[in-house]
């Protein structure tokens, strides 16, 4: 429970930025915010709030999330030999 909740909070954390979000319908590897390569598939039926924060996720119509559980920035989440390790 823990561990969705700051999954949960991270995403949403890390989907603020530039505002231009993903963008209804996406499917491709994003860098333009994140600084790494990154899979990001918002569904057309996704509430517009996925389609304007969330990146490196895929996100259905049913506003199910799923990603790959890594922040798509420096943390310590990552392996010490990659270099967004912190």
């Amino acid at each position: 429970m823990r561990l969705s909740i700051t999954l949960i909070l991270s995403l949403l954390l890390t989907g603020c930025g530039s505002g231009t979000g993903a963008g209804a319908g996406d499917d491709d590897d994003d860098t333009s915010t994140t600084g790494i390569d990154c899979a990001t598939d918002i569904a057309d039926g996704a509430s517009a709030f996925f389609q304007d924060y969330f990146l490196c996720v895929d996100a259905d119509a049913n506003n199910t999330i799923e990603s790959d559980g890594l922040p798509p920035h420096e943390s310590p989440y990552w392996d010490e030999s990659d270099d967004l390790w912190v």
